[in-house]
């Protein structure tokens, strides 16, 4: 196969470049006002901890953290970073060798499969609760 010319190569560069700032910033936008400790902690915990104010006007700690929560939270920040790892993939293959694309998007579905087993924790806690009536 001839090596791609200047303008396709130029192309190329600019088209992984707006996809990867064009993520940055959804993320930086997006993440701006996350709070990941109080994400990770159990519902009954972040209802008890905004119940509480500290003395500087914030809500108060809680230790009641949910392993279902960090087990979610980090199979959803894996996923993230191989979806966008295999976007810059798709579209480096895209302009170098097309026909290689529809094969690696099909190799990926066993890796998302297990993927999806890191929020096996997190569904299982949330059907236990729907299931006890709890209403947490």
């Amino acid at each position: 196969m001839a090596p791609p010319d200047w303008t396709t190569t130029a192309i190329m560069v600019f088209t992984l470049l707006l996809f990867n700032v064009s993520i940055l910033k959804l993320f930086q936008t997006s993440l701006k006002q996350v709070n990941i400790r109080g994400a990770m902690l159990e519902k009954n915990a972040v209802s008890a901890s905004h119940a509480k104010i500290a003395d500087d006007g914030k809500p108060a700690d809680s230790d009641q953290t949910s392993f279902s929560r960090i087990a979610g939270g980090t199979g959803a920040i894996v996923l993230a970073c191989f979806l966008w790892a295999l976007g810059n993939v798709v579209l480096f293959k895209s302009f170098t060798a097309l026909s290689e694309v529809a094969t690696l998007l099909g190799g990926v579905q066993t890796y998302f499969l297990a993927g999806a087993s890191l929020f096996a924790p997190y569904a299982f806690n949330q059907l236990r609760s729907a299931f006890r009536g709890d209403g947490n």
